[in-house]
């Protein structure tokens, strides 16, 4: 085995040569031990940001106060992408997963003028956790102009404790920014129908840069517009 690995490393090593020689010669400055690893070990991974505990009834709950998202049923879009995506990962039990529904559903029940917190929502629900998602932009089109279609959305996430009444992750008072902005494409939804279908992939895409807070992954050229803002 160790012969095999000498013999691999000595095939590999003329690629990361040749990559770091490309990486220098087009831009001055670019760091070419890095291309020599991309080459060797394969594509970096990202690293989870925060780890759920899967001891505890966990619950993402997508909120829109601010009515930024053209329908409400993106909000269940994105909450259900998220946990699908999470128990796919094994980052979260099946049978500690509350259906982010039905938090949509608690936030329904309201009084007018009496909103419930967070973790109202989430003891209502019978969760120990809240992952809790607060969308700020939701757009097709985000320079406005409908030729120059592209897809943009920007969330903030937060958990939650519902035992002890607070916040876990992260420190920061606004919460982890996340945004995933797509490829520009060359002509926007010309009917409604192709309009929800652009809006169900973005809230789609939100809830899979969300999960992917919560699990370690592959960096792909996807991911590299799923970031952190």
């Amino acid at each position: 085995m160790a012969h095999a690995r000498d013999h691999l490393g000595r095939l590999l090593l003329p690629l990361a040569a040749g990559a770091a020689g490309l990486c220098v010669a087009a831009m001055p400055g670019c760091d070419y031990m890095a291309a020599a690893a991309y080459v060797i070990e394969g594509p970096p991974k990202v690293e989870r940001q925060f780890e759920l505990d899967d001891t505890k009834k966990v619950v993402v709950f997508v909120d829109d106060r601010s009515g930024t998202m053209p329908r409400k049923g993106l909000r269940r879009v994105i909450g259900q992408t998220a946990e699908e995506t999470l128990l796919a990962e094994k980052a979260l039990k099946a049978e500690l997963v509350i259906p982010s529904a039905a938090a949509i559903a608690a936030v329904t029940q309201e009084k007018r003028g009496e909103p419930l917190s967070v973790v109202e929502v989430g003891r209502t629900v019978g969760a120990d956790v809240v992952v809790y998602v607060n969308v700020e932009k939701f757009t097709l089109s985000r320079d406005g102009v409908g030729a120059g279609n592209q897809p943009f959305a920007v969330a903030y996430v937060k958990v939650f404790d519902t035992a002890s009444n607070r916040r876990i992750w992260p420190p920061e008072s606004l919460g982890k920014p996340i945004m995933y902005t797509a490829a520009a494409g060359t002509q926007a939804p010309e009917t409604l129908g192709e309009r929800a279908k652009a809006e169900d992939a973005l809230a789609k895409r939100l809830g899979l840069e969300v999960a992917r807070l919560f699990f370690t992954y592959e960096r792909d050229g996807a991911s590299k517009r799923g970031t952190q803002l």
